[in-house]
């Protein structure tokens, strides 16, 4: 995965798999993934709306990590991330004329930001945007060019999000004829919700700088502000160069090079997230910080810039000790919490679209909140191990060479909706910018492109979720894309060249131990699904009717398991963004709320068309938002 360039280079670039970013602000407080299912009152009271009317909801939909893992297709091992050699790819290189650290695909076409969170997105072949809007085709973003940036000597096409416009007509009433709507969602977005978020985010931060004016430390407040912001900014950067150096073949769960960064990042959010920061507390972690450098250096030395960031982060913990009064305990929640509004307005002010906060929401949002065979390969889930509770969505909206881009977002746990000022007045109103653009690559190995991936992507995952505390190992899971197919039963062969139940079973344990199914009797791999494949392993006895057996396969596998088309039931789906929208555009959070209900049990009964119910909801809450 990741391996160093030759010592002449490797000043200049990292080779990589891929890179890593946990949401959050870049300006002062580190928003970390959580479990979707605990992470915040917002989705645990959402869910509960749509839940409190539907006693009869379909069990397909609850939000249960799934048992069933994709597995490699030519690998019948559990894991399948341990072992396997990885091919360099995208490298993270200092941009020499901005001396700012980019991801940049191994064909050079793609570059992204590493800032945290990241809105940096440019494109070196302007057919990529093409790319881009038939991976969103479904969705309510739209994409488009804003300027040309020179990075690395040469022009790239920075990448701009915005919302699209919708058609549609809606049934005559009375005597009227049936009525065609054009709305513009950028346009109703920017004229009606941005002043809302505005107005919520100034009154967030006046509440917390009167808080601040309260305390003993007042004075010092931006002081203390100027240093905290720098640590987090690097620790953000820190775990990123960190999850890229160890994303290699040479990874091993058991014992693994990640515990002293984990211990190192640990050892600083214990005192950065301190509702009581003392001075002497912050300045005592130096020895402890300067034995895990000494721990990191020995195994991560060669990679320049992360001791570089490493020496960043020691740098600022002691000029934050520094910044505190001797004596006093410091909120620093209330300064990280001052922070983000700030930069939440400064996001506003370079148009930054805002969004719902929660991962399966955004590869919701991204996907159009659908899943069919045309698109499946762009859902990428990772389920945490350790009876953790925790999983990540992600979705893919471009690809170059063996380099993919995502956008996503994390969920946030109690300390981060703390900070962000979230709470149950407004969880309605969570929408924020913690959304992210991110470039991964993929595992080196023969089959279905899409699942070496899949493979990168838990890699990676893992590795982030190790550095949060979690590090039993999780595992890629997508049941979604399950729903498209169905298994092949043992008895499927039955009646061909007169088999049997007995004869067919031994011919499916025969096509299995070949790898031709997992552990669930799914298609690992349907490129597979060829007479010519097929009749490598069909006995000798059976060669003559491969053309029936591969027809039964590609018939079976192309049979949907359940009518269930959509990421996630409502209230968690693209719908969230546009229901938050209405609450800042002025409407009851009673009448959304009322909304959310009866969106979400309608759903759960006509679960044969969720496509339907879910478009029908977008028009109803466009429809409103005309008449505001």
């Amino acid at each position: 995965m990741h391996s160093h360039v030759d010592k002449s280079q490797e000043n200049k670039s990292h080779r990589v798999i891929y890179n890593q970013s946990t949401g959050g602000s870049g300006a002062g407080t580190a928003l970390h993934i959580q479990d979707n299912r605990t992470e915040a009152v917002a989705q645990r009271k959402l869910q509960a709306l749509a839940n409190q009317y539907s006693n009869t909801q379909d069990q397909t939909l609850r939000r249960k990590p799934s048992t069933t893992g994709l597995l490699d297709p030519l690998k019948l091992k559990d894991s399948t991330v341990s072992d396997e050699t990885v091919t360099q790819r995208y490298a993270i290189e200092r941009e020499p004329a901005l001396k700012r650290l980019y991801s940049v695909s191994d064909d050079r076409e793609m570059i992204t930001g590493m800032g945290t969170p990241n809105h940096e997105l440019y494109i070196g072949n302007h057919g990529l945007l093409a790319q881009i809007h038939a991976a969103t085709e479904a969705s309510m973003l739209d994409f488009s060019i804003d300027g040309t940036h020179k990075l690395f000597k040469k022009p790239y096409e920075k990448v701009k999000v915005g919302f699209k416009r919708y058609q549609f007509t809606t049934p005559p009433e009375g005597k009227e004829k049936t009525k065609t709507h054009s709305v513009d969602l950028d346009e109703e977005y920017n004229s009606k919700i941005v002043p809302g978020i505005k107005r919520l985010t100034q009154e967030k931060f006046d509440a917390v700088m009167g808080k601040v004016d309260k305390t003993p430390w007042k004075k010092d407040f931006k002081n203390i502000q100027a240093p905290l912001n720098r640590l987090v900014r690097s620790l953000e950067l820190f775990k990123k160069l960190v999850i890229a150096n160890q994303a290699k073949e040479t990874y091993q769960d058991e014992g693994t090079t990640m515990e002293a960064p984990y211990l190192f990042i640990h050892t600083i959010e214990n005192q950065i997230y301190s509702k009581a920061a003392l001075k002497d507390d912050i300045l005592a972690t130096d020895d402890m910080l300067e034995a895990l450098t000494g721990e990191i250096k020995h195994t991560m030395g060669d990679d320049k810039y992360l001791m570089d960031v490493l020496s960043d982060c020691i740098q600022f913990a002691g000029a934050l000790g520094k910044a505190i009064p001797q004596g006093i305990p410091v909120d620093l929640i209330l300064i990280h919490s001052a922070s983000y509004q700030q930069a939440m307005w400064r996001s506003m002010k370079e148009g930054t679209p805002m969004f719902y906060r929660a991962c399966d929401v955004m590869a919701a949002t991204v996907m159009g909140n659908r899943v069919i065979p045309q698109n499946e390969d762009q859902l990428k889930i990772y389920v945490a191990g350790g009876n953790s509770g925790a999983f990540h969505y992600a979705a893919k909206i471009l690809a170059s060479g063996k380099d993919w881009v995502s956008l996503e977002s994390f969920a946030a746990g109690e300390r981060e909706r703390e900070i962000l000022g979230v709470d149950d007045e407004n969880f309605l109103m969570n929408i924020e910018r913690s959304w992210q653009y991110m470039m991964y690559g993929s595992r080196n190995k023969e089959g279905k492109s899409s699942r070496q991936e899949d493979n990168a992507f838990e890699l990676y995952t893992k590795l982030r979720y190790y550095l949060k505390g979690i590090k039993q190992p999780g595992g890629f899971r997508s049941p979604q894309r399950d729903r498209l197919h169905s298994t092949i039963p043992k008895d499927a062969f039955v009646g061909i060249a007169d088999l049997d139940a007995e004869g067919s079973e031994k011919l499916w344990w025969r096509l299995k131990i070949n790898n031709f199914f997992n552990e669930h009797g799914k298609i690992t791999n349907p490129k597979m699904l060829q007479e010519m494949f097929v009749e490598i392993f069909v006995p000798m006895a059976l060669k003559e009717y491969t053309p029936a057996i591969t027809q039964k396969l590609i018939t079976l596998y192309q049979t949907p398991s359940s009518n269930q088309r959509h990421i996630q039931a409502p209230p968690s789906n693209e719908v969230m963004n546009i229901t938050a929208w209405l609450r800042f555009a002025g409407i009851s959070r009673d009448e959304v709320e009322h909304f959310i209900m009866h969106y979400g049990t309608h759903l759960f009964k006509h679960s044969g068309k969720p496509r339907n119910v879910y478009n029908d909801a977008l028009k109803d809450l466009m429809l409103r938002l005309e008449k505001i």
